[in-house]
């Protein structure tokens, strides 16, 4: 089972993402893709129809839905072309979820590759040399070794996220920006 969490804005990289299942589909047959959260479905739905029943648009969930879908997902993806820190990644991560992360900063700095997460090649986008987006071949190699190596990064991917992303630590680090700020505005 593969897991997508966020908003469906063609910023977030579910139509790559898609393509990469449907490249995916074709090597493991059994593999499920679910997407949940809210936005425009009728663009990913129109590019889901290939592989009907492989594919689930789960809508809009609660944090204790999504909890238990980190729990029994085999992978979690997050194939964004920008993205700040983001909660659903540490979620994933918390929750012992693998997770497949865009080279792209922000989620880059949360990863470490075949570590603690796998990390996916970034390219100039086909319609804009001035945005990004993910490798779709790349993301499908990636997605592949991940349900072949499943095991790996969990444990170490919860234990950094459990160090470095916990609730207090975050805010501590937030407030030591704060503090530095405002000491240069003295």
């Amino acid at each position: 089972m593969i897991l997508y969490a966020g908003q469906l804005d063609p910023m977030k990289g579910v139509d790559k993402l898609i393509e990469a299942f449907l490249i995916s589909n074709n090597s493991f047959s059994k593999i499920k893709l679910m997407i949940a959260g809210h936005g425009y479905y009728d663009r990913y739905i129109f590019l889901a129809q290939q592989c009907i029943g492989w594919i689930y648009f789960m809508g809009n969930l609660d944090n204790d839905t999504f909890n238990k879908f980190y729990r029994f997902s085999d992978v979690g993806v997050i194939p964004s072309q920008c993205e700040q820190c983001t909660y659903v990644a540490i979620g994933m991560m918390q929750n012992k979820l693998p997770v497949i992360i865009s080279d792209t900063p922000g989620l880059n700095e949360l990863i470490t590759h075949k570590i603690t997460g796998l990390i996916c090649r970034i390219q100039p986008h086909s319609s804009s040399q001035n945005l990004l987006e993910v490798d779709v071949t790349d993301l499908a190699l990636q997605i592949q070794y991940k349900l072949v190596n499943n095991a790996e990064a969990k444990e170490k991917a919860y234990n950094q996220v459990s160090v470095y992303n916990s609730l207090i630590n975050m805010g501590e680090a937030t407030l030591d920006i704060y503090q530095k700020l405002n000491k240069g505005c003295d």
